[in-house]
């Protein structure tokens, strides 16, 4: 069965012509989010995505991402997300 796209969302961005095809790992994470996951950093490194920051401040030339401080315990990281977060 095929999947449709939500013709409200962004282009994927494997489907993009030209030089806007950023590296593989962008491809990978952007399809990730793209699927209404949100990623930290031991997320990304379990897909294998190292220097998460560095990829996510690649995808923010092509599109929005939005990003929350997370606290666990005395440890804070961010965690991105392509749809804004709600507080509740």
């Amino acid at each position: 069965m095929s999947q449709r796209n939500n013709p409200f969302s962004d282009t994927p961005l494997s489907n993009q012509k030209g030089n806007a095809i950023p590296k593989a790992y962008n491809v990978k994470l952007y399809d990730y989010l793209q699927q209404g996951n949100t990623i930290n950093f031991v997320q990304a490194r379990a897909l294998g995505i190292n220097q998460l920051s560095t990829h996510i401040a690649e995808l923010r030339e092509f599109t929005s991402i939005y990003s929350r401080t997370v606290r666990i315990n005395a440890v804070k990281f961010l965690e991105y997300s392509l749809q804004p977060f709600i507080d509740g």
